[in-house]
């Protein structure tokens, strides 16, 4: 027996011989039951995970020590990778039993030796998944109890309820800040959930919106609280359930409906001491469609995280050294050392192409008997001659010699002639006279002529034809070889991917782009005595001498990709670029220089964008794309929309412009304002107002770096989880975007926009 299986592109066929069969040996079905039973108890140990009590295994957080440093996890977590490599070896094991079994040829000896490695390597992997399931279940016991969708409630008699299965909220979230058990989180933190589809905003804010747009957070679906008001504040939550620490916040949310931020309305936790929260999302929380995000068993989820007594007043950067391309001063140049060659091929005409010809009855003779015609179905195939005779009243029998090939019965045809037809090729015979009285011995001999399938070259993506007349991709068939050859090079000469030139009956065959590409050039026929032909071979690539000039110029389908050192507020970096080309784009350097230069005069100096006052403008100004966030909203990759082709495994390409200078632009979000002191007070130690920015300011001249929030949009440019403002100069102080910081050239400035600007080539890297 065979199988198949492909991965990417690439086909595999496995052919097992004949006398292979399934193993009968009945210790080897016990052991293929008891590894089934192993199966069901590694995934019953999960679930046990939500049912359990806390084993009385997290004192190690009373004495202030991490339980990630405690002995026993690191023992168990030692134990769990051991038996992972034993489990390897036990695959590794039957894989060998099994391709001893396959190569035996028969051989007793061979199948028997693969029985035994068989039998032992299975048991020993049963042995092995059971203990791992157990080292398992008490890992995730010591590490706090709950799968990776996890732990969340507060206590209650002695115990500590889940929320949730391992993936987060059963797969529709994707990710979260804080993170679960996150320690040390800042009081002033925002709470930000990214969901894999878009949900539905009224289930997540009080808005009659789309969007939220610093709504009310919606109590009755999602709830902050502190954690040990989880009995309260979760499951049994009401308006009068007695929950005193639910958390009052505006929730705001992307465009696309899949990133929600939740902004406390008063700093969490306490000056004097750290408290734990959970976040609580209840079944009332519903997708963009209307349908539950938590179907099923799954009514809930929830994560808690500590929050420290500290306020976060220190503005975010991008890392130095982290941003992808590398700042790039100039462009790469380019040395020929060698010309690229066009690939070629030949068609050679041997003799007369077959062209369409439908099958017909060549002649029909009757022997004393009625006068009769004869056809047949047009792609019939049969050739030579054959009998129809009568033995006794109406019913015809067809011979071809002494084969009986079947019979028939002669009826009236709708002109009312007498007519019988036969399954072999819908062979139909037709009496031409009124004739109703059939008599033995009535012949009638016919002659086939099959039909004929005309041969044909395919050159690329295209298949040109033999025919009795040249038209569209029919090539004619003439009365000499080089006729024929030069019909075919006439055809050719409307196909994209070549030039044709004939020379007697032979034909090249030309790629018009040089370059190895060429080589891969289909070029064949389906009758090679007649039309033969030679592959397309010898196109070879350009080659230059490359000279690096700074950093190395990148490819086509090079990630834009950006670190920053702490979460950011994903709704101004994730989303389409036309949604964020406020806060961060990608633009033509060149033409960004000429529009911030203001020397445009016409359109012609702004090449695709438009010149008004001077300046180059539009909304084709920066790249179109997508933006998206990653790594627990630390950063941040920009994916161009414009396709240039597919992957090994037949996914698609996107593609920077070729040949180009691209630069990326962060803007800083504006600080709060301020008319008067008065207006500081409640920013201490920030508690003067500049009186020439107007922005809060301590007595050494650093400004209060929260950004100022708009109820529509949030903020107008690039902040973290608490609101503070890019530092893009990366001197701990923010100034809002007065000026840009450009990483190519970094110098101290009085602004923290931050840009920076690299080369692509025309190249791919596949």
């Amino acid at each position: 027996m065979s199988f198949s299986f492909d991965i990417c592109v690439l086909r595999f066929d496995i052919n097992f011989p004949m006398h292979f069969s399934p193993p009968k040996n009945k210790y080897i079905k016990i052991a293929v039951s008891l590894l089934i039973l192993a199966f069901a108890i590694f995934l019953l140990a999960n679930f046990a995970w939500a049912a359990n009590a806390d084993l009385g295994i997290n004192y190690a957080a009373g004495t202030g020590l991490s339980n990630q440093n405690d002995i026993r996890v690191i023992i168990a977590k030692i134990i769990r990778i051991i038996i992972g490599f034993l489990g390897i070896i036990a695959v590794g094991l039957i894989m060998y039993a099994g391709w001893i079994w396959m190569t035996s040829e028969g051989n007793e000896e061979k199948i028997e030796q693969a029985k035994k490695i068989l039998t032992n390597a299975i048991i020993g992997l049963i042995i092995i998944l059971s203990a791992f399931a157990i080292v398992s279940f008490i890992l995730n016991k010591l590490g706090g109890g709950g799968p990776a969708g996890g732990p969340a409630g507060g206590p209650a008699g002695g115990q500590e309820k889940s929320y949730g299965l391992s993936a987060l909220g059963n797969g529709i979230i994707e990710s979260h800040y804080p993170t679960r058990n996150q320690k040390d989180v800042l009081r002033n933190t925002s709470i930000i959930i990214t969901f894999r589809e878009s949900m539905l905003a009224d289930t997540l804010c009080e808005t009659s919106n789309t969007n939220c747009q610093g709504e009310a957070i919606n109590k009755a679906v999602v709830r902050i609280f502190i954690k040990n008001e989880a009995m309260k504040c979760a499951d049994k939550y009401t308006s009068s359930s007695g929950c005193v620490s639910l958390v009052e916040a505006k929730v705001y949310s992307s465009t696309n409906g899949k990133n929600f931020v939740f902004a406390p309305t008063n700093y969490l936790g306490s000056p004097s001491e750290y408290i734990d929260y959970m976040v609580y999302l209840s079944s009332g929380l519903k997708r963009q469609s209307g349908e539950l995000a938590f179907p099923g068993l799954e009514k809930d989820y929830g994560w808690s995280f500590e929050v420290s007594n500290k306020i976060d007043l220190t503005p975010p950067q991008v890392k130095p050294s982290r941003v992808f391309p590398a700042p790039d001063k100039a462009k790469d140049t380019a040395e020929p050392v060698s010309v690229a060659k066009q690939a070629s091929g030949t068609i050679t005409v041997n003799s007369s192409p077959a062209i369409n010809q439908e099958a017909s009855v060549s002649a029909i003779e009757q022997g004393g008997t009625p006068a009769a015609g004869a056809e047949v179905n047009k792609d019939c195939q049969k050739n030579g001659n054959f009998n129809i005779a009568i033995a006794s009243g109406p019913v015809a029998t067809l011979y071809q010699g002494s084969i009986n090939l079947g019979q028939g019965t002669f009826g009236a045809n709708s002109g009312g002639y007498q007519q019988v037809v036969f399954s072999e090729c819908n062979l139909t015979l037709t009496i031409l006279q009124a004739k109703t009285n059939f008599a033995a011995g009535y012949l009638w001999a016919v002659a086939f002529i099959k039909a004929t399938v005309a041969d044909t070259v395919t050159v690329g993506n295209t298949t040109y034809t033999a025919s009795s007349a040249k038209s569209g991709n029919n090539f004619k068939v003439g009365p000499t070889d080089a006729d024929t050859a030069g019909s075919i090079a006439s055809v050719l000469a409307n196909n994209s991917d070549v030039t044709a030139s004939p020379s007697g009956s032979v034909v090249t065959v030309t790629a018009k782009i040089a370059g190895a590409a060429g080589n891969s050039l289909n070029l064949s026929s389906s009758n090679k005595a007649a039309l033969e032909v030679s592959a397309m071979a010898g196109g070879t690539n350009k080659e230059n001498k490359i000279t690096i000039n700074g950093e190395k110029d990148q490819p086509m389908n090079a990630a834009i990709q950006i670190d920053f050192n702490e979460a950011i507020m994903p709704l101004v970096v994730s989303g389409a670029a036309d949604d964020l080309k406020d806060y961060i784009k990608v633009v033509n350097a060149d033409v960004a220089a000429k529009a911030q230069d203001g020397i445009c005069t016409t359109d012609a100096d702004c090449k695709s964008f438009a010149c008004s006052s001077g300046k180059c403008v539009g909304d084709n100004e920066y790249l179109k794309g997508k933006f998206a966030v990653s790594n627990q909203y630390s950063t941040v990759d920009f994916l161009p929309d414009k396709e240039c082709g597919f992957n090994a495994c037949g996914e698609k390409i996107y593609c920077l412009p070729a040949n180009s200078h691209l630069r990326v632009e962060l803007r800083a979000a504006s600080l709060i304002t301020c008319a008067t002191d008065n207006d500081c007070q409640a920013n201490s130690p920030f508690n003067i107002c500049d009186a020439t920015r107007k922005f809060c300011r301590d007595s050494e001249n650093k400004y209060f770096p929260q950004a100022a929030k708009d109820k529509s949009n949030i903020v107008d440019g690039i902040i973290d989880a608490a609101f503070n403002s890019l530092d893009g100069n990366r001197d701990g102080e923010a100034y809002g975007p007065a000026t840009f910081y450009n990483e190519n050239t970094p110098l101290a400035t009085e602004g923290d926009s931050y840009r920076w600007s690299f080369f692509i080539s025309s190249l791919l890297d596949l």
